[in-house]
């Protein structure tokens, strides 16, 4: 990936959500879908699962801003996981390419 560029989505600015306090936590979550390469700015990541196909349920019915976004649910643990739909973001986006020296590590 060096040398490429990758638009940069941060979801909490999209959606007029509380901005993280502090820029020195932030991470770059560095998604593939096909062919499209986009970066999600993130507070933290907690943990990296693998989810089957067959384990992804359709959202709950319910309203709130961005769930158009949501492909589906599943459990981790005992955890309720959203899975975000990668390919409505992408066509939504109002990307941001930042300058190289403002990349969190």
């Amino acid at each position: 990936m060096r040398g490429t560029f990758i638009p940069v989505m941060n979801l909490a600015r999209r959606y007029g959500m509380t901005l993280s306090p502090s820029e020195d936590t932030t991470r770059l979550l560095i998604v593939r879908y096909l062919e499209m390469v986009l970066a999600l700015e993130v507070d933290e990541v907690i943990e990296v699962i693998t989810v089957p196909v067959k384990e992804i349920k359709p959202p709950p019915d319910i309203d709130g801003i961005g769930y158009e976004y949501v492909l589906g649910v599943c459990l981790s643990g005992e955890s309720v996981v959203m899975i975000l739909d990668i390919d409505a973001l992408r066509d939504s986006v109002d990307c941001e390419i930042m300058p190289r020296n403002e990349i969190p590590a």
